[in-house]
C-alpha cells in the first residue's frame, strides 16, 4: 500500500468503522427496558420497529433515537440521562479502533471523525468514545464525498465501512472489511483492509 507521506489528513467513519453500532443499538434496546418501565417499552418492540424512525437521503438510511423513544413519551433529556447513566461504562470502540485512535494523539496526526447520520444520535453516540481518543465530529445528511471537496485540497485519506464513490482526486480512499481473509487488497481506485491497526504503518 502506497500512501504518500505528505497524506496527514485523515477522516474517519463512525459507525462499523470505529463504533460497534450493533453492540450500541442492543444496549440501547435493553437498557430502555430497563430504564423506561414506566412508558412500558420493550426492548423486542424497539428491535422490531425501529426502521420506522429511519430517514432518508438518497439511498442513505440514518436512525433518529431520540424521536424513536419520543414516540412512546419520552424527552430526550429524560432518554439522555437515563440511558448514559446505564451505559457510561460500556465500551463501544472496537479494539482496533481504540489501537488507532491512541496512534493518532499519540502522534499529533491531524484527522477527524466524519460521520453520516441524524446529529442528535450521532452526538450521542459519539459521547460514549473516552475523552483521551476523541477527535472532531462532523455529522452529515450529505454525502462525505461533497464535504471532502469543499475542504482544503491537501491529500487525505478516509476510512469507511462503506465504499465512497465520490471522493476528489486529493483524497485516498480505504474500505474497512473486517470479514476479509487478507490483511490489505488493492483495488482499482481504493484499498481494503481488515483491521484499522494496518493504517497506522503508512501514516509516518
Amino acid at each position: 500500500m502506497i500512501i504518500p507521506a505528505k497524506c496527514r489528513h485523515m477522516y474517519l467513519d463512525l459507525d462499523r468503522t470505529l463504533f460497534d453500532t450493533h453492540a450500541f443499538m442492543v444496549a440501547v434496546q435493553r437498557a430502555s427496558e430497563e430504564v423506561f418501565g414506566e412508558y412500558e417499552v420493550k426492548a423486542t418492540a424497539l428491535h422490531e420497529n425501529y426502521t420506522d424512525f429511519r430517514g432518508r437521503v438518497d439511498k442513505q438510511y440514518y436512525y433518529q433515537l431520540f424521536e424513536h423513544l419520543a414516540h412512546y413519551g419520552i424527552a430526550k433529556e429524560l432518554a439522555e440521562e437515563r440511558l448514559r447513566l446505564v451505559l457510561k461504562s460500556v465500551d463501544f470502540l472496537y479494539p482496533d479502533a481504540r489501537d488507532l485512535l491512541e496512534f493518532i494523539h499519540t502522534q499529533h496526526l491531524d484527522a477527524e471523525i466524519l460521520t453520516f447520520g441524524e446529529p442528535l444520535t450521532q452526538n450521542f453516540k459519539y459521547s460514549f468514545i473516552p475523552a483521551s481518543h476523541t477527535l472532531p465530529l462532523v455529522s452529515l445528511l450529505s454525502s462525505k464525498g461533497h464535504y471532502i471537496k469543499s475542504q482544503s485540497k491537501q491529500a487525505s485519506i478516509i476510512i469507511d465501512d462503506k465504499l465512497i464513490t465520490d471522493l476528489p482526486g486529493s483524497c485516498q480512499g480505504i474500505l474497512l472489511d473486517r470479514h476479509q481473509a487478507e490483511a490489505l487488497v488493492k483495488n482499482q481506485d481504493y484499498w481494503t483492509i481488515n483491521d484499522l491497526r494496518i493504517v497506522k504503518e503508512f501514516l509516518l
